[in-house]
C-alpha cells in the first residue's frame, strides 16, 4: 500500500519539478536567459502555467519583469527568485493586456 506523502513532502517534491523543468528550458538553447528576462518573461509565464494550471503572473515595476507564482514561491527563468518586490499582474490591466505581445528583439 503507498502512503500518501504529507503536505510539506508534497510541496518539497513540486518545487524540485519546477526547479527541473525551468533548468530544462534554460538549458535547451544559448541566449534563453536573455530571451526569457529581456521580453520574453511574459512568455515563460504562459510555459509554467501550462505545467501547473495554478500559477500566476506577478509584475515587477522596478524591473519591468513577469515572475511566476507557484504556491508561495516566484520563478523566473534563472530559478526560484526569493524576495521578489512585486504585486499581481492583473493591478496593471494595460501592462496585462500588452505583455503578450512583449518579445525578445531577434
Amino acid at each position: 500500500m503507498i502512503r500518501p506523502m504529507p503536505g510539506n513532502e508534497n510541496i518539497k517534491r513540486r518545487h524540485f519539478q519546477i526547479l527541473q523543468l525551468i533548468s530544462a528550458i534554460r538549458n535547451s538553447f544559448d541566449g534563453s536567459v536573455a530571451v526569457y528576462t529581456q521580453g520574453g518573461c511574459f512568455q515563460f509565464y504562459l510555459i509554467l502555467r501550462a505545467a501547473w494550471s495554478d500559477a500566476q503572473p506577478w509584475y515587477d515595476g522596478v524591473e519591468g519583469h513577469v515572475l511566476t507564482k507557484l504556491g508561495k514561491r516566484f520563478y523566473d527563468i534563472t530559478g526560484e527568485i526569493r524576495q521578489p518586490n512585486v504585486y499581481p499582474l492583473a493591478r496593471e490591466p494595460r501592462i496585462a493586456r500588452s505583455a503578450h505581445r512583449w518579445s525578445y528583439p531577434l
